[in-house]
């Protein structure tokens, strides 16, 4: 009874200061990795012509521009795990920093292949709806 007692202290414990150091701003590796593919994107989309089913809509700096995706460039199988997420599909905008985060837990290749008409796994789904949060 008493080592029960002990583990839940300890267990609560550990998720005290998990959660306390997650809403504190402490830089991670996968920070860096972030900005480094945003830094890449925000290069990449300066040099390339933009892809006639998304529509550029400048917010502000280079950096902060967002894109919007229609629901015609979406394949059914898309359309239908983005409204399981709840997110209506008529109205889709993407910022670099969400690409960045894409790219940074699927990778740029994956993310490519989802650009591409693929459907993301619903593991992959929920890490993609973590960055467009």
């Amino acid at each position: 009874m008493q080592t029960k007692t002990v583990q839940i202290i300890v267990l609560l414990a550990v998720f005290t200061v998990g959660f306390v150091l997650g809403k504190m701003n402490v830089q991670t590796p996968m920070d860096a990795a972030i900005e480094n593919a945003k830094e890449s994107y925000v290069e990449m989309k300066n040099t390339t012509p933009t892809d006639t089913s998304k529509t550029d809509v400048p917010t502000g700096a280079g950096s902060t521009q967002s894109t919007t995706v229609s629901a015609d460039s979406l394949s059914d199988s898309q359309k239908k795990m983005l409204e399981s997420f709840g997110i209506d599909t008529e109205a889709i905008t993407i910022t670099a920093t969400m690409i960045a985060c894409a790219e940074a837990k699927l990778g740029a290749a994956r993310i490519e292949e989802i650009k591409n008409g693929a459907t993301p796994s619903m593991l992959e789904g929920a890490s993609l709806i973590a960055c467009y949060k």
